[in-house]
């Protein structure tokens, strides 16, 4: 399903930045033989890194299976080079390594990571020069990246997220005089901890844009826990960063295809490579949301989706009881170590599908949300009131787009969204209030 939602967004070819052994290869197989519907996959299978290190100790945790699947942990250069010959054995498409070492939060925890040495990486590109494999670079900070220039690494995913790049910095000059491509991944850095890293990745993209690095797209996202148009949303973050739409597409295909080794193949429009193709009902030159007005894709010719064929979700109409207040205790939702209550105000609901909440701690009300909606609970009007932390917040529906007005967080928002034939918000939370009081005895749940 994951995979069948990015050929829906659009994307034909994807290269994995590290999954379990136990299933990546035979997952290659069903793509390649079409069992399984989805894109072309390319593996670097688990990252090389060094005893300790990410993510070993990150992703992996206290699950040894998890460690063992992911990390390929090496501390001396036997190692190294038999790490290297095993993926190749394994007919992975690239060999990736992590570079990275200190003190981290990750999932909230605080975690040292070791690093791998610089003369294992060494050993490493060397090796998989004998299987004619390049090898890619997860980094984070500049003196890595400076350290890894001084070998011959071929790509950096994630980059200089440490501080941002002047004019005249020397890792620029590095990046474009020695071809090594640069991978931002904006999307994945809004999760890190430090709020700043967001920041210098898109000011760093610019930067390197503007100065001649090669930058390829990525989004170095878990499919199982975003959609597959998440690569839309990265692309937003290029032109937000000051590229033009143009440059941002070209990010995507033109380049992403060059640094994947498939540019003979695919990644541009030309007689005699595949039609991975996509059919767009309005112009992303002029608006870059436009990407997700997707008609059609073609992947090697064939059409793999249509939106005149694609299944449409109906939704049912509600209606409730009299009653004026629902009260619902949510444990998922902690504020401090209270639970909080939901109070949902319905009595407007049949008037002028108005619906109240109200968030209480310990009686109080600490957050306020309103809904004006069709009967079917689409949201069409939302405002959000939090005065303990400077928001408020709302949300109108005009045709196919949303416009966002108030305060988030004391900050000024004015931004407008597209949603096309896409429903925007529906108030999930109320299939169980009606549920609850019908004779229904099976309830269904949709994301979107």
């Amino acid at each position: 399903k994951q995979l069948y939602s990015l050929l829906e967004n659009g994307v034909t070819t994807i290269k994995e930045l590290g999954a379990p052994e136990s299933f990546i290869y035979k997952l290659r197989d069903k793509l390649s033989s079409n069992e399984i519907l989805g894109p072309n996959l390319l593996i670097v299978g688990p990252n090389i890194t060094g005893k300790g290190g990410h993510p070993a100790v990150t992703l992996g945790g206290n699950n040894p299976w998890i460690r063992n699947e992911l990390a390929e942990e090496v501390e001396d250069e036997q190692q190294a080079r038999q790490s290297v010959k095993r993926l190749a054995e394994k007919e992975v498409d690239f060999i990736k390594i992590v570079y990275q070492g200190g003190e981290y939060y990750y999932f909230d925890k605080e975690l040292t990571i070791n690093k791998l040495d610089i003369k294992l990486v060494k050993a490493i590109i060397d090796e998989a020069k004998k299987y004619n494999l390049k090898v890619t670079a997860h980094v984070m900070h500049e003196d890595d990246v400076l350290e890894l220039l001084e070998t011959d690494i071929y790509g950096l995913e994630h980059g200089v997220i440490d501080k941002y790049i002047s004019d005249g910095d020397k890792v620029m000059e590095l990046l474009k005089s020695k071809g090594v491509y640069y991978v931002p991944t904006i999307q994945v850095l809004t999760g890190e901890h430090d709020k700043n890293v967001i920041k210098y990745g898109m000011h760093n993209l610019k930067k390197m844009h503007d100065y001649g690095v090669k930058i390829a797209l990525g989004t170095d996202n878990m499919l199982e826990f975003l959609p597959g148009n998440i690569v839309h949303k990265e692309l937003e973050y290029y032109v937000d960063a000051g590229l033009t739409e143009m440059e941002a597409l070209v990010t995507a295909t033109h380049n992403s295809a060059e640094y994947l080794g498939i540019l003979d193949t695919t990644g541009t429009v030309e007689e005699g490579k595949k039609a991975d193709l996509i059919l767009i009902d309005s112009n992303p030159l002029e608006d870059i949301q436009n990407i997700n007005n997707i008609n059609a894709v073609f992947k090697d010719g064939d059409i793999v989706y249509s939106k005149a064929n694609s299944n449409q979700i109906v939704l049912d109409e509600y209606t409730f009881p009299s009653y004026e207040e629902l009260i619902y205790t949510d444990n998922t939702l902690q504020s401090s170590k209270n639970t909080l209550e939901k109070k949902y105000a319905l009595d407007q609901f049949k008037g002028s599908g108005t619906i109240k909440l109200n968030y209480l701690e310990n009686n109080n009300s600490i957050i306020q949300e309103t809904f004006k909606t069709k009967n079917n609970l689409e949201t069409t009007q939302w405002s959000y009131i939090k005065l303990s932390d400077g928001t408020d917040i709302k949300a109108d529906v005009n045709g196919n787009s949303v416009t966002l007005t108030g305060k988030f967080k004391n900050k000024d928002v004015n931004k407008k969204f597209r949603l096309d034939s896409f429903l925007w918000m529906q108030i999930n939370m109320f299939d169980l209030c009606s549920f609850a009081k019908s004779n229904h005895d099976k309830i269904s749940y949709y994301s979107i």
